[in-house]
């Protein structure tokens, strides 16, 4: 983003996050969620290589293993999302 909008954006949290409330803004700028799944794959592909994960584990594995290894694993799953592109589609 322009250092404009990046700015406009610290300006509105600052607005909205007074303390009393949390508020997470993500904004999925060319988000690809396939780039997203395969590299979480290769990442949990590396654990199980590893031994972090053992073949004990793998028999109970759900998908939280999958999430927590996502670039988003850190941000709560959304309340509302906007698609500005008039798409209407969502996946999950």
């Amino acid at each position: 983003l322009q250092e404009e909008s990046r700015e406009a954006c610290r300006r509105r949290k600052e607005q909205l996050n007074d303390g009393s409330n949390a508020l997470t803004i993500c904004l999925a700028i060319n988000y690809g969620a396939r780039a997203d799944i395969l590299q979480a794959a290769q990442k949990l592909a590396q654990a199980i290589s590893s031994g972090e994960i053992s073949q004990t584990d793998m028999s109970t594995m759900n998908e939280s293993e999958i999430s927590k290894r996502l670039c988003t694993a850190h941000i709560p799953d959304p309340d509302l999302i906007v698609r500005t592109s008039g798409e209407t589609r969502l996946s999950n």
